[in-house]
């Protein structure tokens, strides 16, 4: 069975789609031929474009063959059933039809719109060269609403099939200017997509904000569906927000084997309400770099963020919950910020952390930069006291028992959780509803978390040394000996971890980074997502089998007029422990235990 065209081109499409690899490429401009970007469209709004579809198919079938081997010989196929698109000559050429030859060693694009108005769905154009282009036909104009027309540049090799109709324009479209030189390139133009779907973006984001409440519902119902309206109205407010900020992205992707390398870039309209957060110096011996440095080898999740994007996610964080927390709460919230705010502002670089979740109970370590002085060590310490003191203070269901200690520069911090309470202040207790008992579900709740900080308390140590403010939190105390001789080797030099050497990996001046092991945090995350699902941890796993890493680095930085972010991995090693996932739950259902 033949694919149809429509098929055909949203197979081609969806491959590059969902295409990323390495991290020894530049993402420079793309060379696009100016013949190409005259065939694209106007109104069109994405190009996706491959410098080679026969290097393309080369570099994507280790992954399609890590996938699936009959996936790779599929991919193989793809230059014969391109062939079958169109024909040469035939009724109209004026000789006997025979396949087309396009020059799959030369780029081809894929423009999509202007979007049909009469059938609301985007028009599709596929561009690229061909021998005895002027006498390219279609094999099967139209079928299954794919193209149904070939535009011809004349005096070139060059052919767009397409599903409108339009003449090849006397200039590049702007697209072209968009695209990365990388295995696989998209430009989208997202202002246009707004405007053009709007009315039905904007009856989605209606849709979704509103909550019905039954017609029995109780007041205590009634009240706790308000609390969803508006934290449903708040999710719709920041996703239209984000869709109107944004004007365009550009992606790279590359493939080195079965790992993958992508690079976003957005831009932002000029009447954005979204701001790009300032990047840090992307030399590797930068305090951002040397923060990163700091963060202990082996923990799950590790983070680092510069001081700008601390104080974005705090502001940002202050905006969610204005818009969902009763008032009273938030009154209180707001009081305390002050303190908070003067501790973000006495960091000097940034932010770098690790975090765990093992069967002890969860665990962190981070680092701050902050001004060395006597005075100014005190002064935070204080803060640190205070802020804890007005949190416990504040009774939103969060106690806390800070100690300062001048002498060591530490401050130390018992916290302890009232599930029940904070459910209640924050309105987000379990709904009154037939056949759920409240109180029961809000004991499971505090039995969930008493889990997950393996106690009744989560403590945690603050420790001031030097330019230097190391926390840790948790029961480890190896994690607590690891911290203080980090704090003490950091005024010797420093080394570079796994952290830092992810964060060398951005694009331009970087912001934050984050690199985790899947496994690893998958397998540590089990045992407490048993513990929340009750009886239906049958349907789980015993464990996540044992196996290599699997790795997952972002990197964000940000430029004079864009943003970035950096998505690395290897798809070999996802697929792998899916497998053994596989196998795990096979073996579970039989009462067999592989791991």
């Amino acid at each position: 069975m033949i694919a149809s065209p429509r098929r055909l081109l949203a197979g081609v499409g969806l491959t590059l789609m969902l295409s990323p690899a390495l991290s020894a490429k530049d993402f420079e401009p793309a060379k696009v031929p100016s013949e190409m970007g005259r065939l694209v469209p106007d109104g069109a709004w994405a190009m996706i474009y491959t410098p080679s579809i026969n290097h393309l198919i080369q570099e994507i079938t280790p992954v399609a063959r890590a996938i699936e081997p009959q996936a790779a010989q599929q991919l193989a196929m793809a230059p014969m059933m391109m062939s079958m698109i169109a024909s040469e000559g035939g009724p109209e050429g004026g000789r006997p039809a025979k396949p087309a030859s396009f020059h799959l060693d030369k780029p081809m694009g894929i423009a999509v719109g202007p979007t049909d108005p009469e059938t609301g769905e985007p028009d599709l154009t596929i561009i690229l060269s061909a021998d005895n282009a002027d006498k390219i036909r279609l094999s099967s104009a139209g079928m299954g609403g794919g193209p149904s027309k070939v535009v011809h540049l004349e005096g070139t090799d060059w052919v767009a099939l397409t599903s409108t109709t339009f003449k090849p324009s006397a200039n590049p479209n702007a697209l072209c200017a968009d695209l990365f030189e990388a295995d696989i390139s998209i430009a989208l133009d997202q202002s246009t997509i707004v405007r053009e779907y709007g009315p039905m973006i904007d009856a989605t984001l209606s849709q979704m904000s509103n909550v019905p409440v039954p017609h029995n519902a109780s007041p205590e119902m009634k009240e706790q569906m308000a609390s969803l309206q508006k934290m449903q109205e708040m999710n719709a407010k920041q996703m239209k927000i984000l869709l109107d900020a944004f004007r365009q992205w550009e992606i790279g992707v590359e493939f080195e084997g079965t790992k993958l390398d992508l690079l976003a870039q957005y831009k932002l309209s000029s009447d954005s309400a979204v701001k790009f957060i300032a990047g840090s110096s992307s030399d590797p011996r930068s305090p951002l770099h040397r923060l990163a440095g700091q963060v202990p080898d082996g923990m799950p999740i590790q983070f680092v963020l510069n001081k700008e994007s601390v104080e974005a996610m705090m502001n940002f964080g202050m905006a969610d919950d204005q818009a969902v927390y009763p008032k009273e709460v938030m009154d209180k919230i707001k009081a305390m910020m002050p303190t908070w705010e003067t501790m973000v502002h006495a960091i000097t670089d940034g932010v770098a952390g690790g975090m765990g979740f093992p069967a002890s109970g969860f665990e962190i370590i981070q680092f701050s930069g902050i001004k060395g002085g006597a005075q100014d060590t005190d002064k935070i310490l204080r803060d640190i006291d205070t802020a804890f003191t007005d949190l416990s203070d504040a009774d939103l269901g969060i106690k806390a028992k800070p100690e300062l200690d001048n002498a060591a520069s530490s401050v130390t911090v018992d916290l302890t959780f009232d599930m029940d309470k904070m459910m209640k202040v924050f309105g987000m207790n379990f709904m009154d509803m037939p056949g759920v008992d409240p109180a029961a579900m809000n004991k499971h709740a505090e039995n969930s978390i008493r889990a997950i900080l393996g106690g009744d308390t989560l403590k945690m140590t603050y420790q001031a040394h030097g330019s230097q403010l190391g926390m840790v939190g948790g029961n480890s105390a190896d994690l607590a000996r690891t911290m203080q001789q980090k704090l003490a080797a950091s005024t010797r030099g420093w080394s570079p971890s796994t952290l830092s050497k992810a964060l060398g990996h951005s694009w331009a001046d970087p912001t934050w980074a984050v690199t985790m092991d899947i496994r690893q945090v998958g397998g540590e995350m089990l045992e407490h997502v048993k513990t929340m699902v009750g009886p239906m941890r049958v349907m789980l796993p015993a464990a996540i089998p044992g196996g290599g890493a699997v790795e997952l680095d972002m990197i964000g930085s940000s430029t004079d007029d864009a943003s970035q972010i950096r998505v690395m991995t290897d798809i070999a090693q996802w697929i792998n422990m899916m497998k053994d996932i596989q196998h795990a739950m096979e073996h579970h259902k039989t009462g067999h235990n592989p791991v």
